[in-house]
């Protein structure tokens, strides 16, 4: 049996998390196998449209400094560079190379290179965040579903079926979930399968809920107050504001006086088997806190067998009883308080829960008015006698008065709220809540108000007391004064978590659950309302390990945004450069880009070979006659052999040792290395020459 809830119940596919909006709350539900296909997949677009827009932006940065002014050198390798469209790394190497070689030859080479090192850089920044953005877009681990079960409905509370079969599964798990997930710090993954680990309560001291204060030991009384919380947050319903629900209880608890408990002899036989003891003789405990309806002795309130009570070295805390307020109910009321208290059952429940120390010792007395210990006992040991404390008194009595409040959103109006007052009954409808809430209002207020009747502080068994107890040490140090406040508080977060798995019940419905056949014996009512059936499809659980989400609108975006930057760079850089009337439009700076091209860089050199006869000189992949053939571009610059252009200008040569070898002086021997036998030129030389 466990809280997580099954995977056949888990619904796949497109969703809406309301509590995310409706854009960036649009999830796909999908099995781990085909969201790490799809995180492949989004991983290779997103690099391919981070390339592309870079491509666009080498292109833009380009054009804007293609202003066709005479410029230097630096400039115009610059501006080869960005024309290669290489990654952002390149670019960055490649620029601060030029910055370096050009900085004795050109005017702040550093400043002039700065701003495409910096483009280069925050491009690649810009990179890497859109790799961890879409990382983002499918959310493993620990992840929120929504439930879809066919099973759906709520559990029928019909007194006369007896205790519901689903008690027993909140019976068994809320006790270590109480434990594990209803504390501060970081939470074991055992707490991860509501959408909100616990719910927060706020403790104070206040006044004592008696009219008659005597009543009160303690003199005032601690209150547990949830405030209103959000049902829809708190309990993982996924419902739009204008659904809003909200939910409050408040508990006012205290000590009752040890002064209203006997103890008796009893030897009567049978009045001992009545009871429960199978002795011949026994003392009894019996409280008058009011009477329980008990069909032995109607004006006990509890009754404790002191034989097992010594013999059970454990603290307990009791199976309580409950004094309903006003209600409409089909329920006897379980135990009425004493006339002398002064209880109000027009203010809310009142609930009794008889705490009983057993057996159990202390190292040191205990002050605390729920355990006192002051009883001195000494025990032998190993060559050592030890001191130990028995409880003052057998059992004491707690007594909380329980109120709630229902709120639910109004269209245009502020929420309508109910007064803290007593639990209404599960069917009370119109005639508690009014007529405007909702549907779905009506069926959450409902479902609300079952888990409440489901989940009463009265069958809270916790107790703090006990988990004191150490490993094979049969007793207790000590307990601080206060710690009476630390117990109620405990069977507070009980309650709560016992409501935390009622409330999560719904959506999988009697099947979904491990006791079988329950919904044939009319425990479970199928959704008969459009609130009961939205509310069918509205519940959010957590889930570890076989799912994956995928954000649809992340998911969109990349894909959308990497193919539009793709086919843009691919139509305007690759297709419609090649159009007349493109280039037309875009004015010489378009001609820049085309002459900046690998293949005119490559026509000029050749054409500075003297190798002239080249045709569509202004597209951006120039030709040559059918079968003409070229030679390799020499390394340096030949005299007498290479062209002389008419512009004059002075070449240095790179001081290097080559071996020049002779060639033909015709424009067909210009293009290739020069042929051997041809000396080593070891010095440089200065040479004036005109093109002819």
């Amino acid at each position: 049996m466990s809280l997580e809830i099954e995977s056949r119940f888990v619904k796949r596919g497109l969703w809406t998390n309301i509590e995310h909006g409706s854009v960036m709350g649009k999830t796909i539900t999908t099995d781990t196998r085909t969201g790490n296909l799809v995180v492949a997949v989004l991983a290779v677009v997103s690099t391919l449209g981070t390339a592309h827009l870079w491509h666009l932006l080498s292109f833009a940065y380009h054009q804007a400094r293609a202003n066709g002014k005479p410029s230097d050198g630096l400039f115009r390798q610059q501006q080869a560079l960005l024309r290669t469209l290489p990654p952002p790394s390149s670019v960055m190497a490649d620029a601060m190379k030029l910055c370096w070689a050009w900085r004795k030859k050109a005017d702040r080479p550093l400043l002039r290179s700065i701003g495409l090192i910096l483009l280069a850089l925050i491009f690649t920044v810009a990179t890497v965040a859109a790799s961890i953005f879409t990382s983002f877009v499918a959310d493993v681990g620990e992840i929120e579903v929504l439930v879809d079960s066919p099973f759906c409905g709520r559990v029928n509370t019909n007194p006369d079926l007896g205790r519901p079969f689903s008690l027993t599964e909140i019976d068994l798990l809320s006790p270590q979930y109480t434990h594990s997930c209803y504390r501060n710090g970081s939470l074991p993954s055992d707490c991860h399968v509501f959408v909100q680990p616990n719910i927060p309560l706020q403790t104070s001291d206040g006044a004592c809920p008696f009219k008659n204060k005597t009543f009160c030991a303690t003199g005032a009384a601690l209150v547990v107050d949830s405030g209103l919380i959000d049902v829809g947050r708190y309990f993982g319903l996924n419902f739009a504001a204008k659904d809003r629900v909200q939910y409050r209880k408040r508990s006012t608890c205290t000590i009752l006086p040890t002064d209203y408990y006997d103890i008796y002899d009893v030897k009567n036989k049978t009045l001992l088997q009545l009871i429960g003891s199978n002795l011949e003789q026994d003392q009894f405990a019996i409280s008058d806190w009011g009477s329980t309806f008990d069909k032995v002795l109607p004006w006990a309130s509890f009754i404790l067998s002191m034989t097992m009570a010594e013999t059970n070295g454990q603290p307990e805390v009791r199976q309580g009883e409950t004094y309903y307020g006003k209600s409409e109910a089909p329920i006897p009321q379980a135990w009425l308080p004493r006339e002398d208290m002064g209880v109000d059952n027009e203010i809310g429940d009142w609930i009794i829960k008889p705490v009983v120390p057993n057996g159990i010792s202390y190292s040191n007395p205990v002050n605390d008015p729920l355990y006192s210990a002051h009883q001195k006992m000494e025990i032998s040991g190993r060559n050592k006698t030890y001191i130990r404390y028995k409880p003052d008194h057998p059992l004491n009595g707690v007594v909380c008065l329980q109120q709630r409040q229902y709120c639910y959103a109004r269209n245009g109006k502020e929420d309508f709220c109910t007064p803290l007052q007593p639990q209404p009954w599960v069917l009370a409808g119109d005639s508690f809540f009014g007529s405007e809430a909702s549907s779905i209002q009506n069926a959450v207020l409902t479902l609300v108000v079952q888990a409440g009747w489901l989940t009463s502080t009265s069958d809270v068994g916790i107790s703090l007391a006990q988990r004191r107890l150490e490993t094979n040490q049969p007793y207790i140090e000590s307990l601080p004064d206060d710690f009476w406040k630390d117990e109620i508080l405990g069977w507070e977060k009980e309650s709560w978590s016992r409501m935390q798995i009622a409330m999560s019940r719904f959506a999988p419905g009697a099947d979904g659950s491990d006791e079988p056949g329950q919904q044939e014996d009319n425990w479970w009512f199928e959704p008969v309302t459009n609130g009961e059936k939205a509310l069918c499809s509205s519940q959010k659980m957590k889930k570890s390990g076989e799912f994956v989400n995928i954000n649809f609108f992340g998911l969109v975006f990349i894909l959308s945004f990497s193919l539009t930057v793709m086919v843009v760079d691919i139509t305007i850089l690759k297709f419609l450069i090649y159009m007349s009337r493109f280039r037309r439009q875009l004015g010489p700076r378009i001609e820049r880009w085309i002459q900046d091209g690998v293949w005119q860089l490559q026509r000029r050199a050749y054409e500075g070979e003297g190798q002239r006869d080249w045709v569509d000189l202004e597209s951006e992949i120039p030709l040559t006659d059918k079968g003409r053939l070229m030679k390799d571009l020499p390394i340096l610059w030949v005299p007498g052999k290479s062209p002389m252009p008419i512009q004059t200008s002075t070449f240095e040569s790179s001081g290097s040792q080559e071996t020049l070898r002779p060639h033909d002086s015709g424009v067909e021997g210009l293009s290739g290395a020069v042929e051997d036998q041809t000396p080593q030129q070891k010095s440089a030389r200065w040479y004036r020459f005109g093109r002819r």
